[in-house]
């Protein structure tokens, strides 16, 4: 295959597409795809990533960002292009090494690391490109938010500073991107769940996931973001505390009777708050926490840092039933990982307090408009029942409602966990 020297490029003359090819795929099945790139190029224009392996257009390679069709990788679909390309173009070439994702859920930090930080790891490992913890790829992320709580966990998978959707867009719509050596997709071997696309929710029945792959994966984490390994030797617990909605609006009533009940101190976190060193101060304070409690929500993807022995308390809404809705209990539930799972949940209507049906679409960001029988029918109705992602209306009312929770209810849980011999040790 000819490569045109890369001086022309950098220099930005016109000069025509590089060819490019495949140079490896991995994976027994489509979805399950991991293949390396030579001269892969993305245009501007048509917001598309392809190869030209000779010179008909019609034998180009295409690679669509979109979950319609995953013929070959992914989140990605491969097909003929019918595209006029002119004889000179402008070209902006990329040397190096780099790995090419797109994003699920921007925003959600527990989507980021299920989905996307752990299968980035694992990646990066198996293909020989983290040595002495440290990437030899930089990535290449779609739909990703630089405001928010993950985006300082992703440049330490990333050899140089993430490249962004953005950061391409920049360019002029009839010039192209181009790089030199770039893989295509993500392993699955550390996924642990299913949000919900074929059937509701719930544990990926094939996951070979156990502690191991988890702590890996966490020590990874500290040891990038310089986190000591040991503990203070006061323990203490924390509360997840939400600021928009889902709060538990008797939060500090609850932290004062914990720490009465079992001389535990508690703290409250919020990862509402986009600073870039949060996320990292976050993960320090989790890390070394005797407990973990709040209402549930995505900040409980951070239990994998917790200690063995650690407790971890979920509390529920109003009609939102645990047993459907088991991301964290799978996790905590894996084989070695040792830490005691609990929940709560609201059983009484009268302390809930309810945010309306006009509501953003977590993926969309439109407004979605309830009619007014539907509205009545999940008023009335005491549960939300099992559904698919990620439109279910009822269960987005229910998920932005705020509560009070029983703290006695959830004070006798806790009485029976370990964390019983506190009390016992105080009331001696």
């Amino acid at each position: 295959m000819g490569i045109f020297p890369s001086q022309i490029y950098r220099d930005k003359l016109n000069y025509s597409i590089p060819e490019g090819y495949i140079a490896w795929c991995s994976g027994q099945e489509p979805n399950d795809n991991i293949c390396n790139f030579k001269n892969l190029c993305f245009s501007h224009h048509s917001k598309r990533f392809f190869v030209i392996n000779n010179t008909n257009v019609q034998e180009t390679i295409v690679i669509s960002l979109s979950t319609a069709q995953p013929d070959l990788f992914t989140y990605t679909t491969v097909h003929d292009l019918n595209f006029k390309f002119r004889d000179k173009i402008l070209i902006n070439y990329k040397e190096g090494k780099y790995l090419l994702f797109r994003r699920f859920i921007p925003g959600n930090i527990a989507h980021a690391i299920h989905d996307e930080l752990m299968p980035l790891f694992y990646t990066l490992l198996r293909h020989g490109d983290i040595t002495d913890d440290v990437p030899q790829r930089t990535l290449v992320s779609f739909r990703s938010l630089w405001l928010e709580e993950a985006y300082g966990l992703y440049n330490l998978f990333s050899k140089d500073t993430q490249l962004l959707e953005t950061d391409l867009q920049l360019e002029p719509d009839d010039s192209f991107t181009c790089f030199e050596d770039i893989t295509v997709g993500l392993t699955k071997e550390s996924l642990w769940y299913q949000i919900g696309f074929n059937e509701p929710e719930g544990p990926l029945v094939d996951s070979k996931v156990t502690a191991t792959h988890i702590r890996n994966f966490t020590a990874y984490i500290r040891r990038r973001l310089i986190i000591p390994s040991t503990c203070p030797s006061e323990e203490y617990g924390v509360v997840f505390s939400r600021l928009r909605t889902r709060r538990l609006l008797n939060e500090k009533e609850l932290a004062s009777k914990i720490e009465k009940e079992f001389q535990l101190n508690m703290v409250f976190l919020h990862l509402e708050v986009n600073k870039m060193s949060h996320i990292s101060d976050v993960i320090k304070v989790v890390s070394c926490a005797r407990l973990i409690t709040g209402m549930h929500g995505a900040a409980f993807i951070l239990s994998m840092f917790l200690q063995p022995g650690s407790v971890v308390m979920e509390l529920y809404p109003y009609a939102l039933n645990p047993e459907y809705l088991t991301y964290y209990k799978t996790l905590l539930h894996l084989p070695d990982m040792n830490i005691e799972y609990l929940t709560w949940r609201n059983l009484n209507q009268s302390n809930t307090v309810t945010r309306g049906f006009n509501w953003l679409h977590p993926l969309s960001n439109r407004i979605v408009n309830v009619p007014r029988d539907e509205q009545l029918r999940i008023i009335n109705s005491a549960e939300v029942p099992p559904h698919l992602c990620c439109y279910n209306t009822e269960f987005q009312f229910r998920m932005r409602q705020d509560t009070y929770v029983n703290i006695t209810n959830i004070i006798n849980i806790l009485a029976r966990s370990s964390l019983r011999y506190k009390k016992y040790s105080h009331t001696e």
